[in-house]
């Protein structure tokens, strides 16, 4: 996975070359929900996965049930028909990475690409923003759209984020050109999060410090709060926190 710093950089050089980088994000619904089994088996084929581990994979997803537990109350189980990949297992998240990789695959011209779980980033670079909205919106959503049509997959209109990194806008020629995905405009606004680093247009990072400060904060008084406790509880409470929560399928 390439670091968050990386991209910053690309957004430097772009400056350095008086150009824009304009960058568009997507959060795919349901990651691992709506994963159609047979466009998934397919690509792993395609892939040279062995066809032995291909179907265990294909095991994995095919005859799940589940059922919901409230207060020592248990509903009878119920067949998962369409359940995609199983939702807490590690398999899931290597598996996945080879449902969207030929998306990733496909050039851009003047840009790039990229995903880590249920999103997807591309960005281009070009002279303007209204050269780069045009380039976007006739090119890349597109291209969206067919691998949405052969995937099964659903991307989240109303959760894009559409970003112009450019210094252009000191002169006063800022681009407010929307683009429209699936009937929904998406208009561009001043901040992205990029593997968790809150990214603003013009790369101060006030708001991510922000959220960093007073997530510390909280840990600190977390901290603070155990500080008359006995060792046992305070190791109990500590490996409580660390320990990932994660839901075995049946």
């Amino acid at each position: 996975m390439t670091p968050w710093y990386t991209y910053r950089e690309k957004i430097y050089d772009a400056w350095r070359g008086k150009e824009t980088l304009s960058l568009v994000s997507f959060d795919v619904k349901g990651t691992y929900n709506n994963v159609a089994k047979e466009p998934e088996l397919y690509r792993l084929r395609k892939r040279g996965i062995p066809e032995k581990l291909v179907r265990w994979i294909d095991n994995c997803c095919t005859g799940r049930r589940a059922s919901v537990v409230v207060n020592r109350y248990k509903t009878h189980e119920e067949e998962l028909p369409h359940s995609g990949l199983p939702q807490g297992s590690p398999l899931s998240t290597m598996v996945f990475l080879f449902f969207n990789a030929d998306l990733l695959e496909q050039a851009i011209s003047n840009g790039d690409t990229m995903a880590f779980v249920d999103d997807y980033t591309a960005w281009v670079v070009g002279a303007n923003a209204e050269a780069i909205t045009e380039v976007i919106q006739q090119a890349i959503l597109p291209r969206l759209k067919e691998w949405e049509e052969s995937s099964g997959a659903v991307f989240e209109a109303s959760k894009t984020v559409f970003v112009h990194y450019t210094r252009a806008k000191r002169q006063g020629s800022v681009c407010d050109r929307v683009l429209t995905f699936k009937r929904e405009d998406i208009a561009p606004t001043g901040v992205a999060k990029i593997l968790r680093v809150i990214m603003d247009s013009a790369l101060i990072f006030r708001q991510h410090l922000a959220r960093a400060s007073k997530r510390a904060v909280a840990a600190a008084q977390a901290v603070r709060r155990m500080r008359n406790t006995r060792a046992g509880t305070t190791r109990q409470l500590s490996t409580a926190w660390y320990s990932p929560w994660c839901i075995t399928p049946q």
